[in-house]
C-alpha cells in the first residue's frame, strides 16, 4: 500500500510538472508554414544579432495581429523578446490574448503593450506611459487614460534600450494581469482585466504605424 501511495504521488507530480513547462514557438518557422493567423498586416521574417524574429509592416490607421493558429489560451505565462523604435508617438508593440477575431469585425483582445519611445524620457508624465493593457473593441487607451488616470499605465523603473531587444513576461491568473520586464524581480505593471473572456487565441501586436519585431515566443498553460 505504501508502495501504491508513492507511486500515486509520483504521477501526481509528474502531471503538475508538465502543466509547468513552457511551449516554445518559432515565430519564422510559424509564419513559413502558414501557422499564423496574420490581421491587418504583412509579417516577414528577420534576422537580427542572432535572433529568429519577425517583422510587421507598418500600417496608418489600425493596429495588426499575429495570432497563433490551433492554441487557445486560458492562464499562465507568455514571453517574448521585442525589438520597438524610439520614434514619438509611432511605435506601440505588444502581446494580445484572449483574442477572438471575428469577420468584418475588430478583434476583442487582451493587450499589453509597450511604447519604447517613452522609456527613457526626460519628462516624467511620458515615462509613465511606457507600458500599457487595452481591452479592444471596448476599452482603448484614450479612454482608459481619461476615465482612470494611472491605473492601466505605468513606467518601467529600469528602462531597456528603446531601440533594442527586451523581454517581456505577461502573467495571466484569473482576471489578475502582470508584467515584467527583462529580469525585474517587481512588475511594472498589474492590472485587473476589464471583459469576462476566460480563454482565446494569443499572439504578437503592433498599434498603428508601427512596425514592430518579435521573437522567442514561449507560452506556459497553467490552466
Amino acid at each position: 500500500m505504501k508502495r501504491l501511495n508513492q507511486l500515486a504521488l509520483l504521477c501526481i507530480a509528474l502531471f503538475f510538472s508538465q502543466l509547468a513547462v513552457g511551449q516554445s514557438y518559432d515565430l519564422q518557422q510559424l509564419l513559413k508554414s502558414g501557422g499564423l493567423t496574420v490581421i491587418d498586416r504583412k509579417v516577414t521574417p528577420l534576422s537580427d544579432g542572432g535572433k529568429k524574429a519577425v517583422s510587421f509592416s507598418d500600417k496608418s490607421d489600425a493596429g495588426g495581429y499575429a495570432l497563433i493558429k490551433g492554441l487557445e489560451f486560458s492562464e499562465g505565462t507568455i514571453e517574448v523578446d521585442i525589438k520597438g523604435k524610439d520614434v514619438q508617438g509611432k511605435n506601440f508593440v505588444g502581446v494580445a490574448f484572449h483574442a477572438v477575431p471575428e469577420d468584418g469585425k475588430e478583434t476583442a483582445a487582451d493587450i499589453v503593450y509597450f511604447r519604447p519611445f517613452n522609456f527613457k524620457s526626460g519628462e516624467q508624465i511620458r515615462r509613465s506611459h511606457s507600458v500599457q493593457y487595452v481591452s479592444p473593441p471596448r476599452w482603448d487607451w484614450s479612454e482608459l487614460r481619461e476615465k482612470y488616470t494611472g491605473k492601466y499605465e505605468n513606467e518601467i523603473p529600469s528602462p531597456p534600450d528603446p531601440n533594442g531587444w527586451f523581454h517581456a513576461r505577461i502573467e495571466v491568473k484569473g482576471k489578475e494581469i502582470t508584467v515584467y520586464v527583462d529580469d525585474a524581480k517587481e512588475p511594472c505593471l498589474k492590472v485587473t482585466k476589464l471583459n469576462d473572456r476566460t480563454t482565446g487565441g494569443v499572439g504578437i501586436w503592433v498599434g498603428y504605424a508601427t512596425n514592430g519585431d518579435f521573437a522567442n515566443l514561449t507560452v506556459t498553460k497553467s490552466k
